[in-house]
């Protein structure tokens, strides 16, 4: 008989998924606060892709089955929705990376002159929508 290891518990995924959150959070806090001064495009492409792992491992971790009765549980309120509240921090979070997308075009990221790189810097005017995105993940996690 072997050990059975295959499903991720609710306990796990609620620990991870609160991690995670927390992670996003104090990541979207500092972010924002480098924006006060100028934030070169790679910062932007870093933040990009951090953005896109914290979104998958939300999404991951609170589809896993038993989370919402774990969770009520574990905060003893029966009427919290765990993945409710992850829906929420995620539409948030995708929100961050729709905006970079569409706002900061890669091709104005960097140019090359010989072997030297330099990246494109964005002002503190030019990433205000982006920071008040940021700010709205960060009040999503308590």
């Amino acid at each position: 008989m072997a050990v059975k290891a295959s499903n991720i518990l609710p306990a796990d995924a609620y620990n991870k998924v609160r991690r995670d959150a927390l992670a996003a959070k104090v990541y979207a806090q500092a972010k924002s606060s480098e924006m006060l001064a100028n934030f070169s495009a790679n910062e932007t492409l870093a933040l990009l892709e951090t953005m896109k792992f914290y979104r998958d491992q939300i999404d991951t971790a609170s589809a896993v089955p038993g989370i919402v009765a774990y969770a009520q549980a574990q905060e003893d309120d029966p009427a919290y929705d765990i993945v409710a509240e992850y829906l929420a921090l995620k539409v948030s979070i995708q929100a961050v990376i729709d905006d970079i997308l569409a706002t900061f075009p890669s091709a104005t990221f960097h140019s090359f002159s010989g072997e030297d790189q330099s990246f494109q810097e964005f002002t503190p005017a030019q990433t205000t929508t982006l920071r008040g995105l940021l700010d709205t993940v960060v009040s999503l996690v308590t």
